[in-house]
């Protein structure tokens, strides 16, 4: 079946390794750039033991429901430049290989979405982001595992709650105060469904005085998308929520070849 690739962090680490810093100007080969792409994928490839590759990728435009949903999302990375020729391995990627896009969605979610899809069954996520730990699907980090990892639903619900609770400020939004991974880890012990983890988790913000609200718009930060999060016909997502799901329309239309 394909590998699920994170383009982004394919084409980000590529783009870096081929440009020096010369007496205060930066040198770069975009050449070696797309070299280091090809060879990247190739890689990560046959460490996940897959043949087609399929490159998931962010909108062009930069467009995220998330921004919508919380306009700090990632504010702190505002004016921090990409390397010069990441527009350049992303032309190579999109000349040279399957490409998939979801406009509004991020390279994460393109992967979350069909790599937790039934029809996709045995295809590998790609990833050395921690957030795909929070799908159910084959994943493959190929500089923490030697061979792909199938994470059961349970295992995906429980990373996506201790992420709720710890928070992420490298993307910024925090999770529950004071809370690090072994408070979060020790909050859910006792927890075998995600409605018993919701419990835990309002529980443990409302003692840190924070709302209900707050841990909802945290919860819904945290979560990567699947499958049946996303409708396919209409262009929009499903936030979740404990008693159901909110629609929210996305902008423009999908992009890039559908699988």
């Amino acid at each position: 079946m394909y590998g699920l690739i994170d383009g982004d962090i394919i084409a980000f680490r590529s783009a870096i390794s081929a440009q020096e810093n010369w007496d205060d100007e930066i040198v770069v080969d975009s050449r070696k750039a797309c070299r280091n792409a090809d060879k990247l994928i190739s890689e990560w490839m046959h460490g996940a033991r897959v043949k087609k590759p399929i490159l998931c990728l962010s909108p062009k435009n930069g467009g995220n429901f998330r921004k919508v949903i919380n306009p700090e999302y990632k504010a702190n990375r505002k004016g921090v430049d990409k390397p010069v020729v990441y527009n350049k391995v992303i032309e190579h990627l999109e000349q040279n290989y399957h490409v998939s896009r979801i406009e509004g969605l991020e390279a994460d979610d393109v992967m979350g979405i069909y790599g937790s899809m039934p029809r996709l069954k045995g295809s590998v996520v790609i990833t050395i982001d921690k957030d795909l730990l929070t799908i159910p699907c084959k994943l493959f980090n190929p500089y923490k595992m030697k061979r792909p990892q199938l994470l059961r639903q349970f295992s995906a619900d429980h990373a996506w709650m201790v992420q709720t609770l710890m928070g992420d400020k490298t993307d910024g939004y925090s999770g529950a105060k004071g809370i690090g991974p072994k408070k979060a880890e020790a909050a859910l012990a006792d927890c075998s469904t995600v409605a018993e983890m919701w419990t835990a988790v309002i529980e443990l913000y409302r003692q840190k005085k924070q709302s209900i609200d707050e841990a909802l718009l945290n919860t819904r930060m945290a979560r990567i998308l699947r499958h049946d999060d996303y409708d396919h016909e209409n262009h929009r997502i499903k936030l979740w929520s404990p008693t159901g799901h909110d629609w929210l329309d996305l902008e423009g239309d999908p992009d890039g070849t559908p699988l």
